[in-house]
């Protein structure tokens, strides 16, 4: 029997501990209820997990598998990455999405940089044709396959070249004699002690790249529109901004034509396979590559190295590879380091958190003069966005953020959850209650809306305590509504 929240949970203004919800296809109505209302109360609480999806996952990730007790007893890092409590080593890596995405449209170089030092950008991969000689939409999918795999071979080039060099540092006797494997083998947490060691590669910027790929395959290769050549031109100059760079291949009027085309096409997280499916093969393709790296000859004598110095006669050493999809309050800053992008961004703009929906554009203004949001979309057909195997891959986690209006209808909000605990979404997902205006309204007078409170994707945060450009980032998120106004209380 669940037993009904207090009001007191609904108006307790804390952020931490975080609060988490693991759910499946047999969680009751009940518990959804409870858990409906207390989202909607305001606290931008809890994260939800669905077991179905994440402990499948855990027993057969890439390198070693866990035992089902384990799997089944996975808990939540800092924000929501998973590892086995007690027991466990835990790090991550990025790899950025949108990094990928411009080394195959530039031959191999970041956008970021362009300008009038680095004309063209700086090399970050190995070199591909530049997009001149990219005929086909199939040409381009392999040259990013390319550029995806040399990143996952950097990633674990940087865990096989550095386990074990903290421990010299810092290391940690009194968290160890609490951690499974380190009394057993005498080593520290931070020397191979732990009975597990898990490394999460986090793939970031995917809404980003999949609206990018759906401008890519629909106006360069399906529509003619323009050339991938003038699209890079483009994406060089920052859409027109920076003038020294415009390009031979566009003019100015060129370059606004192009962008206003772009900025309209569809955008993924909003249930419109056409473009969701471009997200999915990205993250198909992420699980390719990834296991080609990690058991590619190359990094061989590597991984015996640390078989050899971690090894003992009852637990042979091994690293559990578990992806995911994460910023954390990283979308500003990873942003910022990206060239614009194909879907109409502009450089150094921020992305989504974590797998959520891209935000709009800096130019773009998000509340319309009725007060309704720009971008709005029925949450019960956004989770479909997120319902394809091939976002199970990602066993560490891959959040979805939604932001909703206050007055949702509870019975709404259950249909969503059970939905998402159903299985018909994303392995994670977290709510946000803040209409437009309301967002607005706290950013104008900060005191009169102290207890407003957003996700930051990997936590909650008062929104009044966040930088600028952060708030902007949040009241620039899609809107996400009931199927059914009528169900608007």
């Amino acid at each position: 029997k669940i037993a009904p929240v207090s009001a007191s949970a609904f108006t307790t203004p804390l952020n931490s501990p975080t609060l988490d919800l693991r759910v499946h296809k047999d969680t009751s109505d009940e518990l959804l209820t409870e858990a409906a209302r207390t989202l909607l109360s305001g606290g931008a609480h809890p994260v939800l997990m669905n077991d179905d999806k994440i402990v499948p996952r855990l027993l057969q990730n890439t390198g070693a598998p866990l035992a089902l007790a384990e799997a089944r007893d996975y808990v939540c890092d800092g924000c929501y990455e998973t590892h086995i409590a007690g027991k466990t080593d835990f790090s991550f890596g990025f790899v950025p999405a949108l990094d990928i995405l411009q080394y195959a449209l530039n031959g191999g170089a970041g956008l970021g940089a362009a300008g009038p030092v680095h004309l063209r950008g700086t090399k970050g991969s190995w070199r591909t044709p530049p997009a001149s000689e990219i005929s086909t939409w199939e040409c381009f999918q392999e040259i990013m396959r390319e550029h995806l795999l040399l990143s996952c071979h950097r990633f674990f080039l940087g865990i096989l070249s550095s386990y074990g060099t903290k421990a010299e540092v810092s290391p940690t006797p009194l968290l160890s004699v609490l951690i499974d494997g380190c009394v057993e083998t005498g080593r520290d947490f931070f020397d191979g002690g732990p009975r597990h060691h898990m490394f999460a590669p986090l793939m970031t910027g995917i809404s980003t790249a999949a609206d990018s790929l759906y401008v890519i395959k629909r106006l360069v290769y399906e529509q003619g529109m323009f050339s991938l050549e003038e699209l890079t031109s483009c994406l060089r100059s920052n859409w027109g901004r920076s003038k020294e760079v415009l390009g031979r291949c566009v003019t100015e009027d060129r370059c606004d034509e192009i962008r206003t085309a772009c900025v309209a096409e569809a955008k993924f997280g909003h249930g419109i396979r056409s473009v969701d499916k471009l997200a999915w093969q990205l993250a198909r393709d992420f699980e390719d590559c990834l296991e080609a790296a990690r058991y590619d000859p190359i990094h061989e004598g590597a991984w015996e190295a640390l078989r050899e110095r971690y090894s003992t006669e009852d637990a042979p050493f091994e690293l559990h590879i578990t992806p995911g999809v994460g910023t954390f309050e990283q979308y500003v800053f990873g942003g910022g380091f990206a060239g614009a992008t194909p879907d109409g961004r502009y450089a150094g703009d921020p992305i989504a958190s974590d797998l959520s929906p891209a935000p709009l554009h800096t130019d773009e203004d998000a509340m319309r003069e009725d007060g309704s949001h720009a971008r709005e979309t029925p949450l019960y057909r956004a989770l479909d966005s997120f319902a394809d195997p091939a976002f199970d891959v990602f066993s560490d986690g891959a959040p979805a953020d939604f932001n909703v209006a206050e007055g949702f209808a509870v019975a709404e909000l259950v249909r969503v959850l059970r939905k998402f605990a159903d299985g018909e979404g994303g392995n994670m997902m977290t709510v946000t209650v803040a209409s437009p205006r309301t967002l607005q309204d706290a950013h104008e007078s900060a005191e009169a809306h102290e207890l407003v409170r957003v996700r930051m994707g990997g936590w909650t945060e008062f929104f009044s305590v966040l930088f600028p450009s952060h708030k902007h980032q949040h009241r620039r998120r899609p809107l996400y509504t009931p199927d059914d106004q009528g169900l608007q209380s």
